[in-house]
């Protein structure tokens, strides 16, 4: 498949400005972000959609039930890639190029007696 925006075929580096490329820094689209990584660290066109892959390999998808939107799994039949939540619950890894769930800082013991 070829990129939607700039048409370079998979294993090939987008064109210049192409809104489907991601960042190797952040994580966020190359063109708005502001990052210029030279082309040895830009990541190359892999056929899908970097955060359409992300909500698939780490489970983030919602639905709307009572016009409220809730957490729902992939194979729901009206569930929609959580992008929200995917931003808000991992972050980007330079080292590994890929979104991560964030560690959870573990909570204090909370005395009962008090």
């Amino acid at each position: 498949m070829e990129c939607p925006d700039c048409g370079v075929s998979r294993g090939r580096w987008h064109k210049a400005g192409c809104a489907w490329e991601q960042c190797p820094h952040c994580g966020n689209d190359l063109a708005e972000c502001g990052h210029k990584p030279p082309l040895d660290d830009r990541l190359v066109w892999d056929g899908t959609c970097f955060w359409l892959d992300a909500c698939l390999s780490l489970g983030f998808f919602k639905k709307r039930v009572s016009g409220v939107w809730v957490a729902c799994p992939a194979l729901d039949p009206d569930s929609l890639p959580d992008l929200g939540g995917l931003l808000q619950l991992c972050r980007w890894s330079r080292a590994e190029k890929r979104f991560e769930r964030r560690r959870m800082p573990l909570r204090p013991a909370v005395d009962r007696e008090a």
